[in-house]
């Protein structure tokens, strides 16, 4: 868990895999960098001793270092987040923090850069039973990062509203130093020469047609669709040109109903699976999300299962809801 900021700096307990980084001409302290790098020309070349004014051909050892860490910006998404993001603080909203990861946006990254770098499919549902804590705006930096150094293609976000969208474009144009939020439905990347689509669930096909390789759809318990009829029109307008790899995302999250059980008995599973989206709208306002979220969680599902399930609550134990009575 991260205890605060300057692990995220140094990396130590940071999420994803990590290898001991330790050269006294780049930093005086260990550092623990993502294995991903440990293959880098310049990480090979520093651990073999060689100079940085050398490894980055730089006249100055200052110089030197800030490429240093330019490069690791690339790879420690959570080192990034700590230097480059900056959000409003949750618990004041008037003060403007750099990104640090609380436990839960840790798991998150740390599920989602473990399964990169073991090139597993990237399509997640993320549920949790509590208030906010910070997922949609984790997920929001985590495919501006992947936008700007991996894979440089449209992202598509789509929320309760647009006050709900609102915010995540002030992130990004904080980000990006404009001090005004467009009206439009989109914001330029330049440095990764792609869009960031903003969309609301009210208006599904809006954005069918863009090839996307982001999809983000945030807060979907908050979405009014009892009939389960919208959200799968926004789920297959959005996804549907999403080429499915270890580099795409597909992201479903949203909050689970209080009422909820912990059972082991697969029979119950059995009943949701057949559910019609009405049939559980007593339990939520987006009985659609509860359907993929029942779907993802189950280990006894005996069909492959699209998403991988992150549960906030409860992370290495299943649980379901009741049927409808």
């Amino acid at each position: 868990m991260i205890k605060s900021d300057r692990n995220q700096l140094s990396g130590r307990f940071s999420p994803g895999f990590r290898f001991r980084f330790h050269v006294r001409s780049i930093a005086h302290n260990r550092l623990y960098l993502p294995l991903a790098m440990k293959q880098l020309p310049e990480i090979r070349q520093l651990m073999q001793g060689v100079s940085p004014l050398v490894v980055f051909n730089r006249c100055s050892i200052q110089s030197a270092r800030q490429a240093f860490y330019e490069l690791r910006k690339k790879h420690d998404f959570a080192y990034w987040a700590a230097t480059e993001y900056y959000i409003h603080d949750l618990n004041d909203a008037d003060s403007i923090v750099p990104l640090i990861l609380n436990s839960y946006q840790h798991h998150i990254i740390d599920t989602f850069e473990r399964r990169y770098f073991n090139r597993q499919r990237a399509a997640y549902v993320i549920s949790k039973a509590f208030r906010k804590c910070g997922v949609t705006t984790c997920v929001q930096a985590y495919i501006l990062w992947r936008q700007t150094y991996h894979l440089s293609k449209h992202s598509n976000t789509c929320t309760a509203s647009a006050i709900n969208t609102e915010p995540l474009k002030a992130n990004l144009c904080r980000f990006l130093k404009r001090e005004i939020v467009p009206q439009d439905n989109h914001i330029f990347i330049p440095n990764a020469d792609c869009r960031a689509f903003f969309n609301n669930y009210r208006t599904p096909d809006a954005l069918r047609g863009i090839d996307f390789a982001y999809v983000h759809l945030a807060n979907m318990s908050q979405w009014g669709d009892s009939e389960g009829r919208i959200s799968p029109r926004v789920f297959a307008a959005s996804s549907g040109g999403v080429l499915m790899s270890h580099q795409t995302l597909i992201v479903l999250e949203g909050n689970i109903p209080d009422k909820v059980f912990m059972i082991d008995a697969p029979r119950h599973y059995d009943t949701l699976k057949h559910c019609r989206p009405s049939d559980l709208s007593h339990l939520s306002r987006n009985p659609y999300f509860l359907i993929q979220h029942i779907a993802a969680s189950n280990p006894n599902n005996d069909q492959p299962r699209y998403f991988h399930p992150i549960n906030l609550s409860l992370h290495n134990r299943r649980f379901i809801y009741p049927p409808s009575s």
